[in-house]
């Protein structure tokens, strides 16, 4: 077990089972929180120890730096830590290493765990951000399968074109759903951990004005977390580039090795398409069919096509665009997510785009698959 000091937006679990304590409270003066988890889990299932991960943000893997046994079904896991709510995760086992696990708001000075009886998942209670947190989850469920089920359609570069569109099209429709029971949260539960945490974990769908009014709403104690900080980022970030204004110029070596400017092709009577990738990514590749085939469609039309690499690994790079047929001019720094294009558009996911008018103006940002072919068709010169 590895030891574990208090520390700013950490926690020190002292882990101990059975027994009883009496209720903490908040220690003013200090400026530390006291919280005792007590689990109630029953002895049917067997479970034998929780493993607890450091605080975090939510997203992304987590470590589980401590743990507490279980005995007859239940734990008692105190807490102390500086007086900032924090997120956790919990992982329940059993000695087959079966496990289940619950994501645990550390907000308040004691918190049950259990059972649920209906779902016979685990929930935790005591506090605001705990309750509506399972709520959000129950509520998710069914769309949550719908989207990963739906993901891997159109991830599947088997498919036929067809088959995929309509699988991004319903995609679109379940993300719209998915951010509208997110932002019914953030507004139901303003001021709570869970509000940041919905936010941090799901800014790029919520968008800037959305993530804006959630920092805003939040209290001050919490603009030193991790998750405020991501999110204040992509808010920044966002800011960089806003439909209407001016494009950023920049210069970078192509292919081969020749430096290009953005001024060179921008404002020159053609629409640009600044398409953000990497030959590590995925979703990069299960788009880039569609981008193959708009770039033939439409590259003699006024459509100006402008590929900008996020990979640092050059060989990796060029093989990448020789397999997936990449006919149009590609860019890149080899920076990785340092490159200086993508920084000074705040780019902070790929797949990225970003369309310019003739004008110089950026059209839109951030469009894919067939929203953008729609996009591109409207645009275009006619054939």
């Amino acid at each position: 077990m590895r030891e574990k000091i208090l520390l700013l937006g950490m926690c020190c679990f002292l882990s101990m089972t059975g027994g009883s304590a009496q209720r903490k409270e908040r220690n003013v003066q200090t400026s530390t929180m006291k919280c005792e988890v007590k689990g109630q889990l029953g002895k049917e299932q067997g479970w034998k120890k929780v493993l607890v991960s450091e605080s975090t943000v939510g997203v992304g893997k987590v470590e589980y730096v401590d743990s507490v046994g279980i005995v007859d079904g239940r734990f008692l896991l105190p807490v102390e830590q500086e007086a900032v709510p924090t997120l956790h995760k919990l992982k329940v086992v059993d000695d087959r290493d079966n496990a289940q696990e619950l994501w645990l708001f550390v907000d308040c000075d004691e918190i049950s765990v259990r059972t649920d009886k209906k779902s016979g998942l685990l929930r935790a209670s005591g506090s605001e951000s705990n309750e509506a947190y399972f709520s959000l989850m129950q509520e998710k469920a069914p769309l949550e399968q719908q989207i990963q089920a739906t993901e891997t359609l159109f991830e599947d570069a088997t498919q036929p074109r067809e088959v995929r569109w309509r699988a991004e099209a319903t995609l679109d429709s379940l993300n719209e759903v998915e951010a509208r029971l997110h932002t019914q949260y953030l507004r139901a539960h303003p001021k709570t951990l869970l509000a940041l945490t919905i936010a941090a974990q799901n800014c790029n769908q919520l968008g800037m004005t959305i993530s804006e009014q959630t920092l805003e709403q939040l209290p001050e104690m919490f603009k030193e977390t991790k998750a405020y900080k991501r999110v204040s980022r992509y808010v920044e970030n966002e800011h960089l580039c806003i439909p209407g204004d001016g494009y950023h110029d920049f210069a970078m070596k192509d292919i081969n090795g020749r430096v290009v400017r953005l001024s060179d092709y921008a404002e020159q009577s053609s629409y640009v398409v600044l398409d953000f990738w990497a030959s590590w990514c995925p979703s990069c590749r299960a788009d880039m069919p569609l981008m193959v085939e708009m770039y033939q469609r439409f590259k003699d039309r006024g459509i100006e096509f402008i590929g900008i690499s996020l990979d640092k690994d050059e060989a990796k790079w060029k093989q990448a665009v020789k397999d997936m047929g990449m006919e149009w001019m590609q860019l890149s720094d080899l920076k990785g997510w340092d490159c200086h294009a993508a920084r000074i558009n705040g780019v902070n996911h790929i797949p990225y785009t970003i369309i310019i008018a003739p004008n110089g103006r950026v059209m839109m940002k951030d469009i894919h698959g067939h929203k953008l072919m729609e996009a591109l068709e409207r645009w275009a010169e006619k054939p």
